[in-house]
């Protein structure tokens, strides 16, 4: 893997999460904002005064906005050709929520609830989201779900290395197989409608670990210079993966 973005010496700065439209990287902290340009290698910083506490996000694949969490729970969205985040409406049919991720898929945005082990389906308003209506009709076995990815089916990651199928609300069989060491820990679950494999981000045992969509361990991904990975974007065509680390984003390719 090759560094392509050091923010190392900027002590004040903690990048959080990254995410992709079209060719721009987007990798941001609670407040700040960097673009990179994979094709030209621009960095812009930008700052945003009227939005903080940026979180997940997701990029729908038209590629035409971004939807990220904020603390608070509510909405914002970076557009591409103005390049401003502007907070947006969205509410929920449970109280006490606590997202932990979210993922447009469909021209539907779903949203992961910690606190109520749930997961919302929301149609796109005028002004951001609608209120959402339940998803999951089995959620019995969240206790503590992480992130998730859409194919057509939902996979839900739980922090202590478990991951979920859903089909339609309703929990599949779905296990990995042949993993050393076995996961116990996830940061990142990341598939899409159209991709061979889910790519599992586990900053415990500091790797990537591919499977296929039946659960099979295709690969890990390890490198002694990641320290602290908390996130990750796939380009699954070009074999390559960003992942952020720190204040450094590697370009790895498999």
């Amino acid at each position: 893997s090759q560094i392509i973005i050091d923010k190392s010496n900027e002590t004040e700065l903690q990048l959080n999460n990254l995410t992709l439209i079209n060719k721009d990287l987007l990798v941001y902290s609670s407040q700040d904002l960097l673009k990179y340009n994979l094709l030209d290698k621009n960095i812009t910083n930008k700052f945003y005064q009227n939005v903080s506490n940026l979180r997940q996000s997701s990029t729908p694949k038209e590629n035409d906005f971004v939807a990220i969490i904020n603390n608070d729970n509510s909405i914002a969205q970076y557009m591409p050709e103005s390049g401003l985040i502007d907070s947006k409406q969205i509410s929920f049919p449970n109280e006490n929520v606590y997202l932990t991720d979210i993922s447009v898929y469909s021209r539907k945005l779903y949203s992961l609830d910690k606190n109520n082990q749930q997961i919302y389906k929301h149609n796109l308003t005028q002004d951001g989201f609608d209120r959402g209506t339940v998803w999951l009709t089995d959620n019995s076995m969240l206790s503590n779900p992480i992130s998730l990815a859409i194919d057509g089916d939902i996979f839900v990651a739980e922090k202590s290395g478990q991951i979920f199928k859903f089909t339609a609300g309703e929990k599949q069989e779905f296990t990995i197989k042949n993993l050393d060491p076995k996961l116990e820990n996830i940061d990142r679950i990341w598939t899409y409608n159209g991709l061979n494999y889910i790519y599992i981000l586990d900053s415990k045992e500091k790797r990537i670990v591919i499977i296929d969509k039946e659960g099979k361990t295709i690969k890990q991904l390890k490198d002694e210079k990641w320290q602290n990975p908390s996130d990750m974007v796939i380009i699954e065509e070009e074999r390559t993966i960003y992942l952020l680390d720190t204040n450094f984003v590697y370009e790895v390719k498999y």
